[in-house]
């Protein structure tokens, strides 16, 4: 049985693939984080439901509509794990330290802002990620399930009022981050120390700056407040390991 720890991850189109889902983010980051050595499974969309199914892993119709999703960990003992929260629990009880301090009350609150962030950004982001990002073996099935998901081409949804307006629609979401990194001062969402919290955001981040055109995405969000490309700059170094 192999003694190191697999990532399954989405890849960017290209020859050398690189990360981009922010949810996949989540996990790299607290990898790259605790210096866990791992090594990446890059794996199409069309591949995950069945390959998750070789693993055993139950699937969670509330994450797609296949009820399975990426990121998913192999850890040394053979255990899989799919969701990046339950990924982030079993890394704490692999390598313990450094912490990535779960319990300090900052993952729900900015999971919930990073939430309304991104589904108001996505009739932007959606139709960038099948054109820019994504390999042919995942751009059909992606422009698939996306087209059903929002009612129309995915071509269309770039077009839409909704995309025009995706940043004045996520302001709840910046308002609630805002507060966030102002309550302690920062850069990090608890202060000075860093935490699980802040990979969620970071993932954000690293996703709007893929997808930036003429700075609509990564810079317009940066331009929000002081806070965030201090946040952005504190995270920088963890992501600096996103191919391999």
């Amino acid at each position: 049985m192999s003694t190191e720890l697999i990532l399954y991850d989405l890849p960017s189109k290209g020859e050398k693939p690189t990360c981009w889902s922010y949810n996949a983010w989540k996990t790299r980051l607290a990898l790259n984080y605790k210096t866990i050595p791992y090594r990446t499974s890059w794996t199409e969309y069309p591949s995950i439901a069945p390959q998750a199914r070789t693993f055993g892993i139950e699937p969670n119709p509330s994450v797609s509509s296949t009820g399975f999703s990426i990121p998913i960990a192999r850890f040394p003992d053979g255990k899989y794990i799919m969701n990046s929260l339950q990924i982030a629990h079993e890394l704490e009880k692999f390598q313990p330290e450094p912490s990535l301090r779960l319990e300090n009350g900052y993952v729900q609150p900015t999971t919930e802002s990073v939430n309304l962030i991104v589904r108001a950004l996505a009739p932007r982001a959606v139709p960038r990620v099948w054109e820019l990002l994504l390999n042919p073996a995942s751009q059909p099935y992606f422009h698939e399930t996306r087209t059903r998901r929002f009612g129309m081409a995915l071509t269309d949804v770039a077009e839409s009022l909704e995309a025009r307006d995706a940043w004045e629609n996520a302001m709840p979401g910046v308002e609630r981050l805002k507060a966030l990194l102002h309550e302690n001062e920062g850069p990090f969402i608890a202060g000075e120390e860093v935490s699980y919290a802040d990979f969620i955001l970071a993932g954000l981040w690293r996703f709007c700056e893929r997808l930036d055109k003429d700075g609509d995405m990564f810079a317009k969000g940066m331009s929000m407040d002081e806070s965030f490309p201090k946040h952005m700059e504190a995270c920088r170094k963890w992501l600096a390991r996103d191919d391999h």
